[in-house]
């Protein structure tokens, strides 16, 4: 059985997909009031003349995968009715936690 999460063990393995897949990885870098800590980082993977951005490499592998996947028309990206459906029907049926991490009965809400 497999667990696996976005975690900082999940970046440089997304990192060396996404450079086999032939894509060159560029990073920025936006500084927060100036206090290093609140720094916050995109991601680009690009290859013929397409680019993937998000704010971590996981997020950029997803992106790419789902270009392969889905196609390369984004009109084919577009969630049909089913699929809308599908989706609601997972966060409906969430197991709800508060700050804590103690679940909720939901019926308490």
């Amino acid at each position: 059985m497999v667990r696996i999460g976005v975690a900082g063990n999940t970046a440089i393995p997304c990192f060396q997909v996404i450079k086999s897949k032939g894509y060159t990885i560029t990073s920025k870098i936006y500084f927060c009031v100036d206090i290093i800590e609140d720094a916050t980082y995109e991601f680009i993977a690009e290859k013929d003349g397409n680019e993937f951005i998000g704010d971590n490499l996981e997020e950029v592998l997803g992106l790419i995968t789902m270009w392969e996947y889905r196609g390369q028309n984004q009109e084919d990206w577009r969630a049909n009715h089913s699929e809308h459906l599908e989706y609601r029907n997972v966060l409906d049926d969430s197991i709800v936690f508060d700050k804590d991490g103690n679940q909720v009965d939901e019926n308490l809400l």
